[in-house]
This record gives C-alpha cells, structure tokens and sequence, in this order.
C-alpha cells in the first residue's frame, strides 16, 4: 500500500514541501502492516518539466511484481513516471522513531533523508510516461497486463472543471470533454 502524498507531520508545510512519503506493506492474514518503507519522489521538475510545486506529486498506483518488488507511480497532474523498488527487510521503518510524531525533525522535515540515516528505497526508472506518444495527463491506475505490457488508466474528474470556469453563467457544471481512457504500453524490456 502506499500513502498517496507526504504525511503531514508535524504541519501541513511540511507536507507539501516533502519528497518523501511511505510505502507499507500490510498482511491480510494478520490484519495489520507489517512494515513500512521511507519512498523519495524525484524532483517535481523531473517528474514534470512544467511543474514547480512539490505538493503537485502524489503515488497513485503500486503494483506487484513479485514477491517484494513493486512499480511504484510518481506522478503530477500532467505526467508520470514508473519506478520499480525492492521492499527489503534493511530499510523497514516501522516501529522506530520514523513513526512518532514528536520526532523532530519528522521524516518530512528531512531534505535528505538518506544523510540523516533513514534507509530510503532505492529505485529504477522503468518508463518515463511522458516521453511515450498517446498517454493522457493523470494517470491515476497501472496495472499488470504480462511482463512487458502494462494499461493505464485516467483520471477525468467526471468531467468536472477546476477554478472559476467550472460553471456558466447559469451555474450548469462545465463539461471539462476529458474521456477517460485505457492505455497500453509495452516496456523497453520485462520487469
């Protein structure tokens, strides 16, 4: 499971100013999480040219591939990137002192958690979305279809619109005309 943007610990700036959010993983047979992971985002400018705004970067797909691996999706509104991680036993956080929030300064104070000791994820770019032709803006679902082909779906807001545009003069909703799509889209190599 993933946490879709950084805690807010101890403040919301600290939120929405953090590359860093948490990966679990959590036993149905125990009814519980059983560990916890620290999991850095890129840089909002990586992820998307366009973007400047940190708080703009949310997890909104993890997907299994194997017994602790995982493709995790970083993405902005307008682009997205796939990572593959391997949840090892080395850099389980849960239970220290990651997990009290007196702790200061919290994990999404942190800069650089790394050089602050925290066993953050290591990660591999799998496909940078962006650069692949046909895939639409926020993507909010990945899924598995083999070990080279993964569909991608949008995220259309029902059709609503943001801001003061999203209503005429009437106060009838404004069709945004997003559809939303299923992608498909085969992976240089097999993960």
């Amino acid at each position: 499971m993933a946490v879709q943007s950084p805690l807010s610990l101890p403040d919301e700036d600290a939120g929405d100013g953090s590359r860093t959010a948490r990966l679990l993983r959590f036993s149905p047979k125990k009814q519980a999480v059983t560990a916890e992971y620290a999991y850095r985002f890129d840089p909002v400018g990586v992820v998307d040219p366009g973007e400047d705004d940190t708080s703009e970067l949310k997890i909104s797909s993890v997907v299994a591939v194997g017994r602790d691996r995982l493709l995790v999706e970083e993405r902005t509104d307008k682009a997205a990137r796939l990572h593959l991680v391997r949840l090892d036993k080395g850099s389980d956080i849960l239970g220290n002192r990651w997990d009290d929030p007196a702790t200061r300064p919290s994990l999404e104070e942190l800069d650089e958690p790394a050089a602050s000791g925290v066993p953050v994820l290591r990660k591999r770019l799998v496909v940078d979305l962006g650069a692949v032709d046909g895939v639409p803006g926020k993507i909010e679902g990945v899924a598995r279809v083999n070990g080279r082909t993964l569909a991608l779906i949008n995220d259309n807001d029902f059709g609503m619109t943001d801001g003061p545009k999203a209503f005429d003069e009437d106060g009838r909703l404004v069709d945004s005309d997003v559809e939303t799509t299923v992608t498909y889209v085969r992976l240089p190599k097999g993960l």
